[in-house]
Formats: structure tokens, C-alpha cells, sequence
């Protein structure tokens, strides 16, 4: 009998991929407008796909998986086909976190010399992103295994030390977004001190580094410190969490952080109709 957790869970992330799937859509529309005229808001477009990518997924699997509960398990070869894109879009999200950090720290750092990369700094993300993707889905395919226990964890159905592997590197991708969501933090706060002389200063400029910020302060509180409690949990004191709930949390909290920030998105960049042109030379040095 599946547990009221899995129903909790799976629930959540259903309504949080319903959210994004409403409100991501307008507010690219509305910066595809303004990124006509203004390439400072590329790199967080291309974010802003990568998540509705997630989310449209995660909605697929979720419904398919709570079908098969209902089912007893009996097609769990469906649920497989339908978490494979799911977990392997999930590193690339991750790096897609990464990239839109690390182009808004050398935004603020690095003005002048930035306005020169910032479209390679996007054809990078968006190369890496799909590379991590497609790498990861040929790995699942290629390691697969007879899931004889007619598990609904995508996990029973690849070699258990690739699936490890994965995790591992999913996982480990949190130390550098760790490391640079800390640097942008740091090199925000002296941003900010500086837009207190500045008379002139780009609008737009100002509002995706805002953006920016508050996006890098809800990942820090809503999924990743609880990540690393959960870590701790596991291989510290060697208690399973997802024994319990039957279900990743990590995934769910992904989910909730993805949910939020795009109803962030939708309130600072479409609501608030503040997407303008930026004058390049008005950018704080």
C-alpha cells in the first residue's frame, strides 16, 4: 500500500509544475520582447526554458506514476520512460542555476569586458546544459537493467553503480553553484553599495541582478540547505530519508524552488512591466 507521503509528495510537484507551466510562458513572451533590444536578459531566458522543460516533465511522470499506484505497480515500464528525460534534465538544471549565477557575477564584476562574452556565456550554458542531458539519457539507456521487482524507482531499472554515479554527480554539482552563489552574494552587496552613489545607472540592469539575487537566496533556503541536512542525514548518521517517504525529496524541493521563483519572475518582470533597454555605458564600474 503506498503511504499518504508518496500522494503528498507527488502532489506538490504536480501543482508546482502547474504553476510554472502558467507563469513561465508569459514571462518569456514578455522578455523575448525586450531581449530584442536587450541582451542582458538572455541568460535568464534560456534559464527560464530549461525550468519549464523540468516542470512540463516532472508534471508527465508524476500523473503516470500515481497512475501506476493506484495500478499496484503492474507497468512500471511506463513510469521508467517518463522519469528517463525527468532525472536526466535534472543536472542540467542544476548547471543551468550555475550559469545564470556566474553571468550575473561577472555582470556586476567585470561591466565592460562582460558586454563582450555575454552571448558566449549563453551558446556555453545552453551547449553544456544539452550535452549533460543527452550524455546522461545514452547512460540510462545503455545500463539498463530487467527491473524484476517491478519497482516504480527509475534507480531498479539501471546498473545500481551508474545510477550512483549519477546521483553522485547531481549531487556534486552543488559545490560549485554553492561556491558561486556565495561570490555573486559577496560581489551583490558591494553592487549595491555602489548603486547608492550612482546617479545613473541601467534600470533593466538593475532589475535582473535583483532578480537574480532573490532567485540565488530562495535555491539557498528552499532546496539546497535542506539538501545538504538530508546528505548529512544519509552518510553522516546513515539514515535514509526517502525510506521513509518513499519518494526523493530532493526533487519535491527542486520543484517548490522552481515554483517560487517563477511566480518571482512573473511578479518583477511581467507584472510590474519592468523590462527595459539598458544603456551599456550606465553600468557601475
Amino acid at each position: 500500500m503506498v503511504s499518504s507521503y508518496v500522494y503528498i509528495n507527488y502532489s506538490i510537484r504536480v501543482l508546482c509544475s502547474v504553476i510554472v507551466l502558467l507563469l513561465n510562458p508569459i514571462t518569456l513572451r514578455r522578455g523575448i520582447q525586450a531581449n530584442a533590444k536587450n541582451a542582458e536578459i538572455s541568460m535568464l531566458l534560456f534559464h527560464l526554458c530549461v525550468k519549464t522543460a523540468l516542470a512540463l516533465l516532472t508534471l508527465v511522470y508524476s500523473i503516470c506514476s500515481v497512475v501506476e499506484f493506484e495500478q499496484s505497480g503492474e507497468h512500471a515500464l511506463l513510469v521508467f520512460w517518463t522519469t528517463l528525460l525527468h532525472q536526466a534534465l535534472l543536472p542540467a538544471v542544476t548547471f543551468s542555476d550555475l550559469f545564470v549565477t556566474l553571468d550575473r557575477t561577472i555582470a556586476i564584476s567585470f561591466p565592460l569586458p562582460y558586454a563582450g562574452v555575454k552571448k558566449k556565456l549563453v551558446i556555453c550554458a545552453a551547449f553544456t546544459c544539452l550535452a549533460i542531458f543527452g550524455i546522461i539519457v545514452i547512460i540510462y539507456l545503455a545500463f539498463r537493467i530487467d527491473n524484476l521487482g517491478g519497482s516504480l524507482s527509475w534507480k531498479d531499472s539501471v546498473d545500481p553503480v551508474v545510477a550512483a554515479i549519477v546521483l553522485n554527480f547531481t549531487f556534486g554539482i552543488m559545490i560549485p553553484l554553492i561556491f558561486i552563489s556565495v561570490v555573486f552574494l559577496a560581489k551583490y552587496r558591494r553592487y549595491r553599495k555602489r548603486l547608492a552613489f550612482q546617479t545613473t545607472s541601467g534600470k533593466s540592469l538593475k532589475l535582473i541582478n535583483n532578480v537574480v539575487f532573490q532567485q540565488v537566496i530562495i535555491s539557498i533556503v528552499v532546496w539546497i540547505c535542506p539538501t545538504l541536512v538530508k546528505l548529512f542525514f544519509e552518510y553522516g548518521l546513515h539514515l535514509s530519508i526517502n525510506g521513509y517517504i518513499r519518494a526523493e525529496p530532493t526533487v519535491t524541493l527542486i520543484l517548490i524552488y522552481i515554483a517560487l521563483c517563477s511566480i518571482m519572475y512573473w511578479k518583477k518582470l511581467v507584472r510590474g512591466q519592468n523590462i527595459v533597454v539598458s544603456n551599456p555605458q550606465n553600468v557601475p564600474s
